[in-house]
């Protein structure tokens, strides 16, 4: 599938700084979130992969955000792109 107008694929890494537990942190993290319509996610080893519309992609990058603050100190790299990893989606 080619890329669409307005589509985003994401790749996130989550480090939650100065937690023992920051797996499980990174876990109830992913797990709360809300499917958007639209969004493919891939829940990796080491990163988390998101492919959709980039209002929706934006939007979970935010809650990530949102409830990596209410965990404690954090850093959450992303790589965006409106070509890569999107080609390749497969519906």
């Amino acid at each position: 599938m080619a890329a669409g107008k307005n589509e985003l694929s994401c790749q996130m890494a989550l480090y939650p700084l100065g937690q023992k537990k920051y797996g499980q942190i990174i876990g109830e993290i992913i797990g709360e979130l809300e499917g958007e319509e639209g969004v493919h996610m891939e829940v990796g080893p080491l990163s988390t992969l998101l492919q959709g519309p980039s209002p929706a992609i934006w939007k979970i990058v935010r809650e990530i955000s949102e409830k990596a603050d209410q965990k404690g100190d954090y850093v959450l790299q992303l790589t965006l792109s409106n070509v890569c990893g999107l080609d390749s989606r497969q519906e």
